[in-house]
């Protein structure tokens, strides 16, 4: 018989918890879809709506919602991020556009149902102790982060059971430091109709398309670029007005026809 083996979780805490909090977590979640499903950190914090406007502070929970699988980062030719698509992702995506924040809280509980945040929690404790203290929690993930201090750990620990007990999957009870077990109900489904779905893969498919690539050939020269800005259409018009001089210079240059020899 084989020895059974236990389940890995992937946790991450927030590198500042002072910083990466539920509230700033949920205020740049709605924010996201105002400016687009393919963003730049600096797009956050030029909103006015943004809650912070630090470009560290904004990295870092950008970085915690990379974590719980919402965005997608890409580095090259310059750092941007993407929501991710799948199903739950694009209801949420839509729901937080419309405004509907009972119907993206649905989502939103079911998206973190099924993260390593919450099964770690729940299979530690959970299922095990039924009500488990904060301070088991914290004793759970030294297990796991060993070398780690103790403060660190307290304090993120407080950010787990905050983040589950506002996403509805736990009651937690911060003065008696107590973390509640809900009873399980049938699950709230709410995605999207089915209808709804071609047309928000239409606009994902706009949304990408921001970055509007273009590609100069010329003879002895090859560029590409992903247009962003005014700043890379000045860039562009710089490289073709040198091929233009480049152009001028070898007509200049050129032997005429009465110069060629017969």
């Amino acid at each position: 018989m084989k020895p059974k083996v236990e389940k890995s979780y992937t946790i991450e805490l927030p590198s500042d918890p002072n910083v990466v909090t539920v509230n700033n977590i949920w205020k740049i979640l709605f924010l996201i879809p105002k400016i687009g499903r393919v963003f730049q950190k600096e797009d956050i914090i030029k909103s006015e709506k943004s809650p912070l406007k630090h470009p560290l502070s904004v990295a870092r929970v950008l970085s915690y919602l990379k974590y719980l699988k919402i965005l997608e980062e890409e580095r090259k030719p310059k750092q941007k991020f993407k929501i991710k698509k799948n199903d739950d992702i694009n209801s949420l995506y839509y729901f937080l556009q419309c405004e509907r924040d009972s119907d993206a809280r649905i989502v939103w509980k079911k998206i973190l149902s099924n993260h390593d945040l919450f099964l770690f929690l729940r299979d530690k404790l959970l299922t095990k102790q039924g009500n488990p203290t904060i301070v088991e929690l914290q004793d759970e993930l030294q297990k796991i982060k060993t070398g780690v201090r103790a403060e660190y750990l307290k304090r993120g620990a407080l950010f787990i059971a905050k983040l589950l007990d506002d996403a509805g999957l736990i009651r937690f009870d911060e003065p008696k430091g107590m973390i509640y077990k809900l009873e399980e109900k049938p699950s709230e489904e709410k995605l999207l109709p089915k209808e709804i779905i071609p047309e928000l893969e239409e606009e994902i498919d706009r949304e990408d398309k921001r970055l509007f690539p273009l590609r100069i050939t010329a003879k002895t020269d090859k560029f590409e670029f992903d247009i962003q800005n005014e700043t890379d259409w000045e860039i562009v018009e710089a490289i073709v007005k040198s091929l233009k001089t480049k152009w001028e210079e070898s007509k200049v240059n050129k032997p005429k026809d009465n110069d060629k020899p017969s």
